[in-house]
């Protein structure tokens, strides 16, 4: 442990500086910004431990284990779908099934489609445009 104090000992320190009003600023609004998102990550996990000591004193153990398992996945797919929702992502889903609008344009002819291959030349190079 001898050897590793020399190491230890020459750390660095580097005060820090002091701010200007502007730059003080900008970090508030940072830190309201991140105080909104931990309370609504704070405001879940309560209402998770609620609705899984709910089932826990409802259900007896063995069977209460794969409910409040089901219930959880349940209740991250709900706030998913609603965080996507609230930002205005279109499509019905993260990765882009049937309501996706994401287009592609043939790199040979310039042709828009959504397929696999050019509806036109059959060329597979596309873009996303």
């Amino acid at each position: 442990m001898s050897h590793y104090l020399p190491l230890l000992t020459n750390i660095n320190y580097i005060p820090a500086t002091r701010l200007s009003s502007k730059s003080y600023n900008d970090i508030i609004e940072l830190s309201r910004g991140n105080r909104d998102f931990f309370s609504q990550q704070l405001m879940w996990i309560g209402i998770y431990v609620a609705i899984s000591l709910a089932i826990s004193f409802m259900v007896p153990f063995p069977y209460s284990l794969p409910i409040i398992i089901g219930v959880v996945i349940l209740l991250g797919f709900y706030v998913r779908r609603r965080m996507i929702k609230g930002r205005g992502m279109p499509g019905s889903s993260m990765f882009g099934g049937p309501g996706s609008s994401m287009r592609y344009y043939c790199m040979s002819c310039g042709t828009k489609h959504n397929q696999l291959a050019c509806p036109k030349c059959g060329s597979k190079m596309k873009r996303v445009g």
